[in-house]
């Protein structure tokens, strides 16, 4: 055996042939250690670890659930989160078009910013259409107008 792979192989093979069952063993071992340990008896009998697998399924079936509820709770709130800030995207925009209607002017960064408000609105509103967008249709247009204007005019303070 002169080719040092298949030497590298065979000490590999001969290493999990000799830890595999002693690793068992171990296990084993550990169990009656933490049984002896937890109940004072010195033997688990095949009943002691049926109820222990029946009671961590029990257990995990119940976490399951509670993992559950927890999800549809934070995608309820999640989702309430997004409705409110695009309500907030709304008021926002509806404010800058008023200050846009009685000549407030604005920043380029001010628009910049409206914009990226409209955009995440509009983004709301697509996926959700049940939300009541109608408040800010003629607002958005009139925003845009006014940036477009603005741009071309290069008058924003």
């Amino acid at each position: 055996m002169e080719d040092p792979q298949i030497r590298a192989q065979l000490t590999t093979l001969l290493i999990a042939v000799v830890t595999v069952p002693a690793f068992w063993e171990f296990v084993k071992w550990l169990f009656s250690t933490l049984f002896t340990l937890f109940t004072g008896r010195k033997k688990a009998t095949t009943e002691d670890i049926s109820n222990s697998v029946k009671q961590l399924m029990a257990e995990s079936s119940e976490m399951r659930a509670d993992i559950r509820q927890i999800k549809e709770e934070a995608r309820a709130h999640n989702e309430e989160n997004l409705e409110e800030r695009a309500k907030s995207s709304r008021s926002k925009i509806l404010r800058f078009d008023d200050e846009l209607r009685v000549g407030t002017r604005h920043s380029y960064e001010y628009f910049e910013d409206i914009l990226r408000a409209i955009k995440e609105y509009e983004g709301y509103c697509n996926s959700h259409p049940k939300f009541k967008n109608r408040q800010a249709e003629s607002a958005i247009k009139h925003i845009q107008e006014a940036y477009d204007e603005a741009y071309e005019n290069n008058s924003f303070i």
